[in-house]
């Protein structure tokens, strides 16, 4: 299970994309307004990808578990078929619309051929990508996930390099690698799946619009994620220099990383939700010890990264970005609260299948979030921005768990995940109150002392249960010098 979580983490380092792993680059060799650029281009594609696919990915994780054989074949190949065919119209008419569409939101970023760019590789991403990620995900093959994902980025890591380090291409130049190296992966992709799918008949139509029925209301949920995740840059646009886009784009994504713990975690337990049927118990509390590890995962995450906020912002970018540093905590505090939503949407999609039901909520989390933004950020610019992202995820994970208790309880052990949260904050609090910052290594090895002082607090709280110190003694009798 942990080997496994490894491996989906490894892969979803990379299908991140430029905002994560390129960084650095991007910050060497652009300019904060051209990292804006590049983050406007970047949500365009984010928020077209599920959404003009009508959440039929949704679908094709969903439905791994409902149909088995030669009939999954051929539902697999109807869905081919809509993902090129059918999504390919609505991206066309999109296209032909682009210009006055996107001139209306955006103030300072062109359509021709910046967000063009963005919304032919939000199509080939969706078209030929998103079916591939979805079937190795429900298989839980790992390898083969984190491998499509690890040669995409090589890929477009590679024209990156070329277009904006060699060429001096900007902005433009990196956006034309994402296309490019999107498109050269694609077909790939395409071959591959020829050996998944077949051709469906005209009785496989009576399971595609039940699968539209579940995926078409997760739509609003996709979109509402993107306004979550993404409209505070939309708006921060508007009535900001684009530096400050750049900037704010920098520390959220160092702060958002977090969510690599989550997605690795959260992809290796989805065969263990497809299989789960709500009226077993032993089922279910075997789901709820894992989710222990899971928020002790979580919560450590948390606190390394946002102790080390800062000297990780100078490690992956210059001087100029040192504005970012205030909103890592935040944003990291967005992030854990998004992961507590997390598992509560898979027992609702999987177990229960109440899409709709996630859909409404977070549409009503993301019209919160647009307000507050609309608020908070001509006022306090990008700080405004972070504060709301932390607000509006605590709002999302509070309702979406209790729907999820009431459809499908799941046993929590609140104790114990009380007591890592404890564990984890006592040392964040005493370096971000009662410690004054010291510069250099001397100030990385006194985090790191306070930081390891965790371990003897959660001992001392009790958290480990009599199986987990027998298999902590077995541990340690292996190692030379214990």
């Amino acid at each position: 299970m942990l080997r496994r979580a490894l491996v989906f983490a490894a892969g979803d380092v990379v299908v991140r994309g430029p905002e994560l792993v390129l960084l650095p680059l991007y910050a060497a060799f652009l300019s904060p307004s051209d990292f804006g650029r590049i983050s406007i281009a970047t949500t365009v594609t984010v928020i077209l990808r599920p959404t003009l696919s009508l959440g039929l990915q949704a679908a094709a994780l969903k439905f791994y578990f409902d149909v088995e054989g030669e009939d999954r074949r051929r539902f697999y190949g109807l869905l081919l078929a809509a993902y090129v065919a059918g999504t390919g119209l609505l991206y066309l008419l999109l296209d032909a619309a682009g210009p006055w569409l996107f001139g209306a939101v955006f103030a300072s970023v062109e359509y021709e051929p910046l967000i063009r760019m963005a919304v032919w590789t939000a199509y080939l991403g969706a078209a030929f990508l998103e079916l591939p990620r979805q079937i190795l995900k429900a298989s839980g093959k790992a390898g083969a996930y984190s491998a499509l994902n690890v040669g995409l980025y090589l890929v477009i890591t590679a024209l990156t390099v070329i277009e904006v380090v060699v060429q001096h291409g900007g902005a433009i130049g990196a956006v034309r690698a994402s296309l490019t190296g999107t498109a050269a992966v694609s077909l790939g992709c395409f071959v591959w799946l020829l050996r998944y799918v077949s051709l469906p008949k005209r009785a496989d139509l009576a399971l595609m619009a039940k699968a539209l029925a579940f995926s078409v209301p997760m739509v609003p949920h996709f979109l509402s994620q993107w306004v979550l995740s993404s409209a505070d840059r939309v708006i921060l646009e508007n009535v900001a220099p684009m530096s400050e886009v750049g900037l704010y784009t920098a520390g959220y994504t160092i702060g958002w990383s977090l969510s690599l713990l989550r997605v690795g975690m959260a992809h290796a337990m989805i065969p263990m939700y497809g299989n789960l049927d709500r009226r077993d118990t032993a089922g279910r509390e075997r789901i709820a010890k894992l989710l222990t590890y899971y928020f002790g995962g979580i919560f450590a995450g948390a606190m390394v990264l946002t102790v080390f906020s800062a000297e990780i912002l100078a490690l992956v970018t210059p001087e100029t970005y040192g504005g970012s540093a205030d909103i890592i905590p935040w944003v990291v505090l967005g992030a854990v609260f998004f992961s507590v939503y997390n598992p509560s949407v898979q027992v609702l999609n999987f177990v229960v299948g109440r899409t709709r039901i996630i859909g409404l909520a977070t549409v009503l989390s993301a019209t919160t979030n647009i307000g507050l933004n609309l608020i908070f950020i001509p006022r306090y610019g990008m700080m405004g921005a972070a504060l709301t992202t932390a607000a509006t995820y605590f709002m999302l994970a509070c309702g979406v768990f209790a729907i999820a208790q009431r459809a499908c309880a799941l046993p929590y052990e609140y104790v114990r995940i009380a007591k890592v949260a404890v564990a984890c904050l006592i040392p964040t609090l005493i370096l971000a109150i009662a410690v004054d910052p010291v510069a250099g290594p001397t100030g990385i090895v006194l985090k790191a002392g306070i930081i390891c002082l965790s371990l003897p607090i959660l001992i001392g709280l009790g958290f480990l249960d009599q199986g987990e110190k027998a298999a902590v003694v077995r541990r340690l009798k292996r190692v030379p010098w214990a």
